[in-house]
């Protein structure tokens, strides 16, 4: 927990030369399918906001996603939203296709509704602790525009299997 309020305050903390960035993406998150037996792929949507500094960036991100499976007598719909600050290091940042390592930490709550037939039942759990490492390779397209490819492993209590892998596409803009 300390190390998430060291980066949120330094996200917060005047830096000279940090730079704004921007970046949407998406992903594949791969976790138990709800048998039990099998894994199922899930297409999360993120959004970033943060600052580039000489070789970090320090940013917020926000993700989601729906899954929805059953039958007309009974649909079970599952949304799933993570908010989370992230460090990441870029190695050889003046390169044109610069590695990085990121950590980030936060929280992620799900609401879960369930249809059977003309009753509607909304679960929605606690939030719950979420921690995350990833790594990728960033491509600087033009200098305010880029291009990553990542992958990551995230970790919570309740995450099955833990951690839950995933890979990444994202495009953001330093401005």
């Amino acid at each position: 927990m300390r190390i998430v309020l060291a980066l949120f305050a330094f996200c917060f903390v005047a830096q000279a030369g940090a730079s704004p960035i921007a970046e949407l993406g998406g992903s594949v998150v791969f976790e138990r399918a709800a048998d039990g037996k099998g894994i199922e792929s899930r297409q999360p949507f993120a959004m970033h906001g943060g600052y580039r500094f000489e070789q970090a960036d320090v940013f917020f991100e926000y993700s989601s996603f729906r899954a929805s499976e059953g039958t007309s007598m009974i649909f079970v719909s599952r949304e799933h939203q993570e908010f989370m600050l992230w460090a990441r290091h870029a190695f050889f940042a003046h390169w044109r296709a610069a590695p990085y390592l990121a950590l980030g930490g936060g929280f992620y709550y799900e609401t879960i509704d369930t249809d059977l037939g003309a009753e509607t039942s909304r679960e929605t759990g606690s939030t719950e602790s979420l921690y995350a490492a990833a790594t990728g390779l960033r491509f600087a397209v033009t200098r305010a525009f880029e291009v990553s490819f990542e992958t990551r492993a995230s970790y919570a209590q309740a995450f099955v299997p833990s951690p839950l892998i995933s890979v990444g596409l994202l495009a953001g803009f330093s401005f």
